[in-house]
């Protein structure tokens, strides 16, 4: 029987179809791909039915199908250029990069003028290590919609990536604030934007802005404005605010934090946009901002104990699961713990959130839980500065750990936050950290291996220098 509530017939293609666009529209996605399914079991030909069943799939997480069907819905339609460019989005889901960039380069061939299929170009040929390539796709993406902010930020992020710290690039940065995430922030003040230059006499707010680990990159650059001119003030997430309170009063602002209301001021500024203004390259990159010894939460010192000569080792698998890329930069707990075989290393997990449920589920895997531990950042600094070594895959806690010059190895997807840049180990941001990089889109088992390598040597180094 049909969703329609009779036995389906070949003319009912398209009454399925339009049933099941009613249900994708009003959110019901498993009652959309029930319907869209009963369309192509009428009819195999029926390319609209596969066309919308491999949306839904791909919304439902089914990447797979998503792709067979795109393909399925192409042999009815083998010049339709948004199905080639969709085909191409999903294969990009599944890290398949060249036939992502070949299905979508066959949608451009058909319909060149698509500045998104452009932008959605670059971005794969970006993740597949084809800079060059990617950044020709972007400006030919940014000549056919200059308007489109999306675009100018992706722009940006690859040249950043790329070492050009150029004036344009940092006026394709400020373009961060026009984007749909960034909207909640604009309610923060409603004072002038400062873009440099004179501000004698002005009360100036400096705003922490995006992920705690982009705050506590930029914060670094307050030491470059200085109260002479005018009042300093700086307001950051509430979870910072112990963490930073003390070192930036030592500079000379106030600070402040978002249960607050906002202090008097005549022109505010996002942290980040400090960036531009003290950076022509990279080399320009001052020191991170010098925070205090922090004091330990109770109970941590019994957690923290370890053997003489044991090499201690926090981890940290997955950022928030909130962020969209999560998926890309983050593993399951169980890549970590293939570490267990070095020999003196104990492991402590400073995972919190979601993920931390796949700790919680292993009581036997003999990992210390540090998260009972943590309040907020100023309670994490106390516990990474009681420790050998951090490693992690890229999250907020890599920036701490590099800020605090705590030796942190941070494991990076194929393409990562652009202040990583590109092809290097080290990272001009923190001294202190060594950056594990993706050979391949997707490739953990490769980082996973040079990693345990690296481990074992500076486990035996450690203990021989204990023992000597």
């Amino acid at each position: 029987m049909s969703i329609l509530g009779h036995a389906a017939m070949p003319d009912d293609a398209m009454a399925l179809l339009q049933a099941g666009f009613a249900r994708q529209k009003a959110g019901d996605l498993a009652g959309a791909e029930q319907a869209y399914r009963q369309a192509v079991q009428v009819n195999p030909h029926f390319h609209p039915g596969w066309a919308n069943l491999a949306v839904v799939s791909r919304r439902l997480g089914r990447l797979e199908e998503a792709v067979t069907a795109y393909r399925r819905a192409l042999e009815g339609a083998p010049d339709h250029a948004p199905l080639w460019g969709n085909l191409g989005n999903a294969l990009r889901d599944l890290d398949r990069h060249q036939e992502s960039i070949e299905a979508l380069r066959r949608s451009l061939q058909l319909r060149p003028d698509s500045a998104a299929v452009w932008r959605n170009l670059a971005i794969s040929l970006d993740e597949s290590g084809q800079s060059t390539g990617a950044m020709e796709a972007f400006e030919q993406a940014h000549t056919l919609a200059p308007e489109d902010v999306e675009i100018a930020w992706l722009r940006c992020q690859l040249q950043l990536a790329l070492g050009n710290f150029s004036p344009r690039v940092w006026d394709d940065f400020s373009v961060r604030w026009q984007l749909p995430r960034m909207v909640p922030l604009h309610g923060l003040s409603q004072a002038p934007r400062w873009r440099g230059g004179e501000r004698t006499g002005k009360r100036l707010l400096v705003i922490g802005e995006q992920g705690f680990g982009d705050t506590i990159l930029a914060v670094r650059f307050l030491r470059c404005l200085t109260p002479a001119e005018g009042e300093l003030a700086f307001l950051c997430q509430t979870d910072l605010r112990r963490l930073l309170e003390s070192p930036v009063q030592a500079l000379g602002y106030s600070v402040h934090d978002a249960s607050q209301p906002r202090p008097p001021h005549d022109l505010v500024v996002p942290v980040m946009d400090l960036i531009g203004m003290a950076c022509a390259s990279p080399l320009d990159i001052p020191p991170p901002l010098s925070l205090p010894p922090a004091e330990l939460p109770a109970g941590a010192a019994e957690s923290l104990a370890a053997p003489p000569g044991t090499l201690k080792v926090g981890i940290v698998w997955s950022g928030s699961v909130d962020f969209s890329g999560n998926a890309r930069r983050a593993v399951g707990l169980e890549r970590f713990l293939t570490l267990r075989a070095v020999p003196n290393v104990r492991l402590y997990s400073l995972q919190l959130g979601e993920p931390r449920t796949q700790l919680l589920a292993q009581p036997e895997a003999g990992i210390v839980d540090l998260a009972p531990l943590i309040g907020d950042f100023a309670d994490t600094a106390a516990l990474l500065q009681r420790l050998d070594l951090v490693i992690q895959t890229d999250t907020a806690l890599a920036h701490l750990a590099g800020t605090l010059g705590i030796p942190v190895w941070n494991l990076l997807q194929s393409s990562p936050y652009h202040f990583y840049f590109r092809d290097r180990a080290d990272c001009p941001w923190y001294p202190s950290m060594r950056l594990f990089r993706q050979r391949r889109p997707g490739d953990w088992s490769g980082v996973f291996a040079e990693v345990q390598t690296a481990l074992t040597a500076k486990a035996a180094e450690h203990r021989a220098h204990h023992s000597s």
